[in-house]
């Protein structure tokens, strides 16, 4: 509940910071409905396709059997597979719903607005996105080595990360009374000074400001899906080099949510044992890591995010060479300013939960040996620094009293 609290603080108490967001969250959304729907990117082999064919691939009507019909003759114009689809990814408009709507849980209860809707705008997304590859190739990509199925496994890495956080909300509101107490509790201070159901816009900021967060962290994928359509494998801007490196990069996504999930499976499965919420788990990953759920995800979404800058830099080197300068550069740079926004707003909530839970968990059990052992042999993870109080500039001055010499001056104190 840490991160949720910190999310909803953060967006809550600094409101310049909020109309900051709405502003941002409305000035992209106008620039992407100055684009066509739904957001069309063809690929084709360098020298293979005449002019005529690319623009048969333009024209792909949104008829799903006009499109198999397309795909079938764009085939035997001597297209590949992977590069023959012409891949129609979610528009703007479509991600930015898929975003908003499931926030505005956060109308009927705050906390839902940074926990199921966390998970439900990021599943929702990337099983769009992971849809439209797999329409694009037939199914799921076998090719290991190619783009299109980083794309899809990048996708699946963001889908399986908000339908288990989902799932694992599920099961401790359902099952856990602690986090049944803990969420009554935010809900009554939320709506302390809500006296009715109109003074709930008043969360509008917040979850405006939410869904634009979520909104960063589904670009990624949309960087890397939109490299994969339009270049092709064999391309020398592709260099093994940084195939190598998005490899690496998704493969770590992959590694930051199964640590998360791994993490919040252990503890849930050791407090249950012990029927005690207030035990202080230090073995498994715990063992090494002291928040693996927060650490695996900043590795996660900071993975996330790098794969679609380098994606992002691949595709504007490629379209600035001269074979894609008719294609817009604009949503490139749009999901790319995106996907900053959203690793920078996710790991500054994730570490600042961390720092709270480290002083909770310091004032709790820190006169305990196993705790103080504990600390010395693991990580936290990364975290905000706190300003600690410096004791040196805030000594008491020390004030001496007598009895005697009280009655004798005839004061008191």
């Amino acid at each position: 509940q840490a991160r949720y609290f910190c999310l909803g603080v953060l967006v809550a108490k600094m409101k310049s910071i909020s109309v900051i967001a709405v502003t941002s969250f409305c000035i992209l959304f106008g620039i992407a409905s100055s684009f066509s729907s739904p957001a069309v990117v063809t690929g084709f082999k360098s020298g293979s396709v005449h002019h005529s064919n690319i623009s048969m691939l333009r024209s792909i009507p949104h008829q799903k059997h006009t499109h198999h019909n397309s795909l079938k003759h764009a085939k035997r114009q001597g297209l590949t597979q992977l590069n023959a689809a012409a891949i129609v990814l979610p528009s703007w408009k479509v991600v930015s719903l898929a975003c908003l709507l499931p926030t505005c849980l956060g109308y009927y209860k705050r906390e839902y607005g940074v926990s199921y809707a966390y998970g439900t705008a990021t599943a929702l997304t990337a099983a769009m996105v992971f849809k439209s590859l797999s329409a694009a190739t037939g199914g799921i990509s076998l090719a290991p080595f190619s783009l299109i199925s980083l794309a899809q496994c990048h996708a699946c890495a963001v889908m399986f990360y908000g339908t288990r956080l989902n799932l694992f909300l599920a099961y401790r509101q359902i099952f856990v009374p602690r986090i049944q107490e803990i969420q009554k509790g935010i809900e009554e201070r939320a709506t302390k000074n809500e006296n009715s159901v109109l003074s709930r816009l008043s969360r509008t900021p917040f979850i405006v400001s939410c869904a634009l967060l979520y909104f960063g962290l589904c670009s990624p994928f949309f960087l890397t899906s939109g490299m994969g359509a339009i270049i092709d494998n064999k391309s020398s801007i592709t260099a093994p080099i940084i195939q190598l490196i998005l490899r690496a990069l998704i493969s770590f996504t992959w590694f930051g949510f199964v640590l998360a999930a791994l993490g919040d499976l252990q503890k849930s499965l050791t407090k249950g044992l012990t029927k005690n919420e207030n035990h202080l788990v230090t073995g498994g990953i715990y063992k090494i890591l002291r928040h693996p759920n927060y650490t695996g995800e900043i590795i996660g979404w900071t993975c996330s995010s790098l794969a679609g800058l380098i994606a992002a830099g691949v595709t504007l080197l490629r379209m600035k060479g001269g074979s894609f300068t008719n294609i817009n550069r604009l949503p490139v740079v749009g999901h790319t300013v995106m996907s900053l926004i959203g690793v920078a707003g996710i790991n500054f909530v994730l570490m600042a939960a961390t720092a709270n839970l480290e002083k909770k968990q310091k004032e709790q059990y820190g006169q305990s040996e196993e705790y103080n052992h504990w600390i010395k042999a693991s990580w936290s993870g990364p975290k905000l620094k706190k300003k600690e109080d410096n004791k040196a500039d805030l000594v008491e001055p020390k004030i001496e009293f007598s009895p005697e010499q009280d009655q004798a001056d005839g004061l008191g104190i």
